[in-house]
Parts: C-alpha cells; sequence; structure tokens
C-alpha cells in the first residue's frame, strides 16, 4: 500500500496494468505501417496534477484518450550543427516540466541561430508532452557564445563574411546571417580595443622604465 495517491490493493493494480495495455494496444493500432511507437506523441487537452501519474484506483471502465499527433519536420536531421555535447547532454536529462529523460530522436523542430540553434523535442510522457527548448551551446546573456568565437576567428585569421558562409557551406554547416555577423564583429571590434589599448599602455611603461635605467 503506498498511501492516499497510490494504488491501495493488489486488484486496483491489476486494473491499472489491463487499462495501461489497453491504451498502449489502441495507440500502436492507429499508427501507420511505418512508424514505430517510439515516435508517437499523443496530446491530451487534460492537464494532469501531482506526480503526473494518473490515479485509477476508482476507475471501472476502460478510460478513452483522444489522440493528436505533433507534426515533425526532421529539418533537424539534415546538414550538420555544431554542438557542445557537455550543454546537450545536460538539456536532454530531464524534461522541465515533469523531470522524464528526453530523447533526440523525438526532436520535431530546430531554430537555427548562427553558429547555435534550439532543439524541439516534446515530452515523452504522455501526460505531460512539454516542448522542450534544448539548447546546442551556451550563451552569454542573450548571445550564443559560438557566434561571438566565430567573430573572433574572423578577426584572428583575416576572413570576411564571404569567405566564413561559403567555408561553412562547404561543410553542410547553415550560414550565418550579415546581421548576426555585423553585430558580434562590434562585440569583438569593443574586445579587441580594450586589449590592444592596455597592451600598447604596457608596452609604453616598460619603455619609460628602460629609459630610466639607461
Amino acid at each position: 500500500m503506498l498511501g492516499k495517491r497510490g494504488f491501495q490493493s493488489v486488484k486496483a493494480i491489476q486494473r491499472y496494468g489491463k487499462v495501461s495495455l489497453a491504451q498502449r494496444r489502441r495507440w500502436e493500432a492507429a499508427l501507420p505501417r511505418h512508424q514505430t511507437s517510439d515516435h508517437l506523441y499523443p496530446q491530451t487537452h487534460d492537464i494532469c496534477s501531482g506526480t503526473c501519474i494518473p490515479n485509477i484506483a476508482d476507475v471501472d471502465h476502460e478510460e478513452v484518450v483522444a489522440e493528436q499527433m505533433l507534426k515533425s519536420t526532421n529539418d533537424w536531421r539534415h546538414g550538420r550543427t555544431v554542438v557542445e555535447l557537455g550543454v546537450l547532454a545536460d538539456a536532454l536529462k530531464a524534461c522541465l516540466n515533469c523531470g522524464m529523460p528526453l530523447q533526440l530522436t523525438h526532436a520535431v523542430d530546430i531554430q537555427n541561430y548562427g553558429l547555435s540553434a534550439i532543439i524541439k523535442i516534446p515530452c515523452s510522457n504522455t501526460c505531460c508532452q512539454y516542448l522542450n527548448n534544448v539548447p546546442t551551446g551556451k550563451k552569454h546573456g542573450r548571445v550564443w557564445n559560438a557566434n561571438t568565437k566565430l567573430a573572433a576567428a574572423m578577426v584572428h585569421s583575416g576572413l570576411g563574411e564571404r569567405q566564413v558562409n561559403s567555408f561553412l557551406s562547404s561543410l553542410n554547416i547553415p550560414a550565418v546571417s550579415h546581421k548576426t555577423i555585423s553585430r558580434r564583429q562590434t562585440e569583438m571590434g569593443t574586445v579587441v580595443q580594450s586589449v590592444a589599448r592596455e597592451s600598447t599602455e604596457m608596452a609604453l611603461m616598460e619603455e619609460i622604465e628602460l629609459t630610466e635605467k639607461f
């Protein structure tokens, strides 16, 4: 016996198992033949409360569940994306709503932001189905680190916007917009000027010290 919210008897547990099995069979029967139940995302209009585990201790008849599939674009399967594995692994640990682990194969869409992206992954818990935004990299404020690093690499290597996007396109990585590159170059320009100023001041101080000694 598990308490007020749990099942009160062996009979209740058996009834729960029968209802769950019947629901699973009904969902699988509604699937097209070329799909498997691993990629099924049914939606219900009822929102579960508490632990998000249905309490069917008082259920005498089979429960009818409305099904609605989430449309998947599969765009995330095409091309390449720059991914920080640590960030992705941490984001896939648990659904933000119910805590159930997320599956990358359940992704339904992707939104690119320069070199980084946000992957849309619905929770596989049929009682939750929360659409999680899974990032592929880190941010500082609202800015993706990968885009700032790209601007720094452009300054370091002397490449322009056209050369960078040609390079990315050859690798089948989405091109970065002119607006994004321009903003990140402005961000990097401020930092480069600050570092150059400090370096110049340090060199001037060393020159003054050497002049005074000799």
